[in-house]
């Protein structure tokens, strides 16, 4: 079987919230209702801060989206911002790189995240 690549697939509580909402829209019309409104239970990114991603792609449906273009997107523009950042800033328990080299006579990129974890808790080590 092949892996399902779909957005929706992939983020079950998926929402789209269109950039035709205004400020008296409410989340609540957008299907996030109760009392997670309040206790942190969303995290949103603007689809504008995504690199190369589009609201038409996020509101694709059925086969057509595709979870690896948000995830490269949401990647793309973690390493963006994170080379773009003073080197004093620099995280030094997680390492960041990308590259572009020829594979199956194609240039490919390779974006890499390497994060130094504490293996007895499961959790990112302190800087």
């Amino acid at each position: 079987m092949a892996y399902d690549q779909n957005i929706t697939s992939n983020l079950a509580n998926y929402v789209l919230i269109p950039s035709t909402a205004n400020d008296t829209d409410t989340l609540a019309s957008h299907g996030i209702t109760g009392t997670t409104l309040t206790n942190g239970a969303y995290f949103a990114i603007p689809i504008s801060d995504i690199h190369d991603f589009t609201e038409a792609e996020a509101a694709e449906t059925g086969g057509s989206s595709d979870f690896r273009k948000l995830l490269y997107g949401i990647s793309k523009q973690a390493y963006e911002d994170i080379i773009a950042s003073d080197s004093a800033d620099l995280p030094v328990k997680m390492t960041v790189s990308q590259s572009d080299t020829l594979l199956g006579g194609k240039v490919v990129r390779i974006l890499s995240y390497t994060f130094i974890l504490d293996n007895t808790v499961g959790d990112i080590t302190a800087e």
